[in-house]
């Protein structure tokens, strides 16, 4: 067979002219010589189309037919194949997610990556759930449950973080630290919390994630005993419940520290029991400060501020017992006002202290802004066409950080990084 252009098409033309006449087609059904020479007929014209789209190269037109071959079902593997080989050499993602698809469910994981990678997060996710990526251990179904948030379907995000919720409560899903702080942080921004968080509890292991469970179940209504007692029994702060309980508690103590009078009789042994129950409380203070932020350090001080200040006042201001010489009251005053001195001065190192900042905790981001929103769409479209867009990718990122999304961000930052370094 001439395999020139020229060739083939001189080889499909003649082909044809028995192929498709319309007596040959009658004759075949009496002859089965001749039924047979057709189907050799057919069979060098289709092979001469194949060889004349591999003289196209590496073009889009070879491309284009090899497509509509695979499509068709025409030299199946070896079109698809061709295909699937020329959309990545020529970069046409829309073709590669297309043939992917035609190949089945043994190019599955492929396609599902290939789907990620233009942006696809739904139809990606939808296929590694029907893979088995949510049973397939931690790191799979936590992607799973990204590629949900990443969609910007609420409802499918929210179902997949409770899927894996139910998981680690029922201890089929072991999680390492980083992985329960990833879930965390989807199960608190996509209201699973309220779900079936506190199940959870018991699938933890750390203690600092089950600290942050409990104080999120808290905010959700969802207290109880046990979480109050992983509250407060946490080794830094949670949140704001966790604040919020330590300035009752502290108040309590100061009440109760203030009902402890040392005028009068026993004034010398009721005294000791007042600077020891201060102590207690600034100790207690002292504590609760290292585990909190700078707005807890504020409030405390404030508080404790009040505490020496009122020592040194109710001091000075003790009663002159009668009977004591006029001369002599000068001198006792004296002394009361430098007993007071180390309260006003322990006063004055906290009053430094009292300077206001704002609360640490800050609320997640709402919806992103309409504009937001259209430049995402706009950048999600190209990414759909090039997937390996550094600009896009970038774009993306700092969209995310720009709307607080940090998680998101750090996905799209991930993928620039993998870039960089293949």
């Amino acid at each position: 067979m001439d395999k020139s252009p020229r060739g083939l098409d001189q080889v499909m033309s003649q082909a044809a002219s028995w192929v498709d006449a319309q007596w040959t087609t009658a004759s075949a059904n009496a002859s089965r010589e001749l039924a047979t020479e057709l189907a050799e007929m057919r069979r060098v014209r289709d092979q001469a189309r194949f060889e004349k789209a591999v003289l196209l190269g590496q073009s889009p037109a070879a491309l284009a037919q090899f497509m509509e071959f695979c499509r068709q079902g025409f030299f199946a593997e070896k079109s698809c194949e061709n295909a699937r080989v020329l959309s990545v050499q020529l970069k046409n993602q829309p073709a590669l997610l297309e043939v992917l698809a035609l190949l089945g469910p043994s190019q599955g994981s492929m396609l599902a990556s290939e789907l990620e990678r233009s942006g696809e997060f739904g139809r990606a996710a939808d296929l590694l759930e029907k893979q088995g990526a949510g049973a397939a251990g931690a790191q799979a179904a936590l992607k799973l449950a990204l590629l949900r948030e990443l969609s910007g379907d609420a409802q499918a995000w929210r179902r997949s973080v409770s899927s894996l919720m139910s998981k680690v409560a029922a201890g089929s899903l072991k999680l390492s630290e980083g992985e329960e702080k990833l879930w965390l942080s989807m199960a608190r921004d996509s209201g699973a919390i309220a779900d079936s968080g506190a199940s959870a509890m018991k699938g933890l292991k750390s203690a600092g994630v089950r600290g942050q469970l409990a104080e999120q179940l808290e905010q959700a209504g969802k207290g109880s005993a046990e979480t109050r007692k992983i509250i407060l029994g946490s080794a830094l702060m949670t949140g704001p419940t966790w604040k919020k309980w330590v300035l009752e508690d502290l108040d309590a103590r100061i009440a109760s520290q203030k009902q402890i009078g040392f005028y009068g009789r026993n004034s010398k042994t009721q005294f000791e029991r007042r600077l020891k129950s201060v102590a207690s409380i600034a100790a207690q203070a002292d504590l609760w400060i290292s585990k909190g932020d700078e707005s807890v350090r504020v409030a405390i001080a404030s508080k404790l501020q009040g505490v020496y200040e009122d020592l040194a006042r109710e001091i000075r201001e003790s009663p002159i017992p009668d009977g004591i010489p006029e001369e002599a009251i000068p001198e006792l005053k004296a002394g009361l006002d430098e007993m007071a001195r180390p309260f006003e001065e322990k006063s004055k190192v906290y009053a430094a202290a009292v300077v206001p900042v704002a609360d640490s905790v800050v609320a997640q981001a709402a919806h992103p802004a309409q504009s937001d929103t259209r430049q995402m769409s706009k950048a999600m479209v190209l990414l759909a066409r090039d997937p390996d867009s550094v600009a896009v990718l970038t774009e993306l990122r700092d969209e995310y950080r720009s709307l607080k999304k940090e998680r998101l961000a750090s996905y799209f930052e991930g993928r620039l990084q993998a870039g960089r370094n293949p």
